[in-house]
């Protein structure tokens, strides 16, 4: 198989593949190193297409193999084909974040939405705040399955070290995916609190969260104190990732005077608006969540948390468009299928905003992506 990166190929954009296979060989050519690493993966996917019964999976050829002859030009149609993994509620080592990397490339999907803080635990080192991982990152129970207001007794802990997260980083990036981090708040923040509950509007009573859903109690906007906490959590965060994005928003606000929670008045905007300021003085544009209905704009700015997606993109800013698939992780060999894989992987390829004027609106085009 000859592969080829050609700078002339527009054509193909910055994820674009050019694949032909015929009985005088294998050619494949894309603009950008990018490219040519999807276009392997799907040598990869038809290789296991027509592997002997008993091959290794994820070996791209055996002794003997033959590929059928096809042509293949492909692009993305979404720039933000992303994959969103909680280890906040469930926690997965280092290994597995590297299978779970592997699996990813191996569909083309990117981002990797790394959703590490919450009220149920924080999972990342951070040197300045050391607390987070030796109180927050442990809970005295997990909710059953059958009874999620009902601890199983059996405590759960673990968080990634600095060093542990830069080599995920750069094991993604060779895969040709970026690792966006999220970092929840001024909401969802029970494990931040109970390792520092000088934070809290109440100022004591806080522990990690053991039981599924959402508690009250928020990040305090009124406190000084907060704030630079946020400036030194952010500095460590963008100095381990490189990514452009970096997730930081939640519904929860907090009215600092009275201590009283709510889903949506402007205190939690005026929070979200100076850790976004912060952000963009150090550079990652933020993503933050919109109330209804399940999507996340980049970088948003006053006045767009109602406005639907599409309405959103028309007015020039990014969208990112939720789709909540529950995946279980299953044991098996990513090019493998078990009862329910398959359906879930066509699911995923398939999926497309439910919006059908996208295509027939050019300055939708761009702005609108999956997740």
């Amino acid at each position: 198989i000859v592969l080829t990166i050609d700078g002339t190929r527009s054509d193909l954009g910055g994820e674009g593949y050019d694949l032909r296979i015929s009985t005088a060989g294998a050619t494949l050519t894309a603009a950008t190193a990018r490219g040519l690493g999807w276009g392997v993966q799907t040598v990869r996917q038809l290789a296991h297409a027509t592997a002997p019964n008993g091959a290794p999976a994820g070996q791209v050829l055996s002794a003997g193999q033959r590929l059928t002859a096809v042509e293949i030009t492909d692009s993305p149609r979404f720039s933000w084909r992303g994959l969103h993994l909680d280890v906040s509620r469930h926690f997965f080592p280092p290994a597995f974040i590297e299978r779970l990397l592997d699996v990813m490339a191996l569909y083309k999907l990117n981002p990797f939405h790394w959703h590490l803080t919450d009220d149920h635990g924080w999972r990342l080192e951070i040197e300045s705040y050391p607390r987070l991982d030796e109180v927050g990152s442990r809970r005295t129970s997990t909710p059953r399955l059958e009874a999620p207001t009902v601890g199983d007794g059996k405590p759960h802990a673990g968080y990634y070290t600095q060093a542990e997260v830069r080599g995920l980083v750069e094991y993604a990036a060779a895969r040709g995916i970026t690792i966006v981090p999220e970092i929840d708040m001024p909401g969802h923040t029970l494990a931040a609190l109970a390792s520092y509950p000088e934070l809290g509007c109440h100022g004591s009573g806080y522990e990690v969260a053991t039981s599924w859903g959402h508690g009250s109690d928020v990040l305090c906007p009124g406190r000084e104190s907060t704030f630079t906490f946020v400036e030194g959590v952010l500095a460590e965060v963008l100095d381990l990732f490189p990514s452009e994005h970096i997730h930081i928003a939640t519904a929860a606000w907090c009215n600092a005077r009275t201590g009283f929670v709510a889903s949506k008045p402007p205190g939690r905007g005026n929070f979200v608006g100076q850790a976004r300021q912060l952000l963009r003085s150090l550079g990652p544009r933020a993503v933050t969540d919109l109330e209804r209905p399940r999507s996340r704009i980049v970088d948003g700015s006053k006045g767009t948390a109602d406005r639907r997606p599409i309405q959103t993109a028309m007015g020039g800013r990014p969208v990112v468009v939720l789709r909540v698939l529950m995946v279980h992780v299953l044991e098996v060999s990513p090019l493998q299928t078990t009862a329910g894989s398959g359906d879930l992987f066509r699911r995923v390829s398939v999926h497309r905003p439910g919006v059908a004027s996208v295509d027939d609106e050019p300055q939708l085009r761009g702005r609108i992506a999956v997740h």
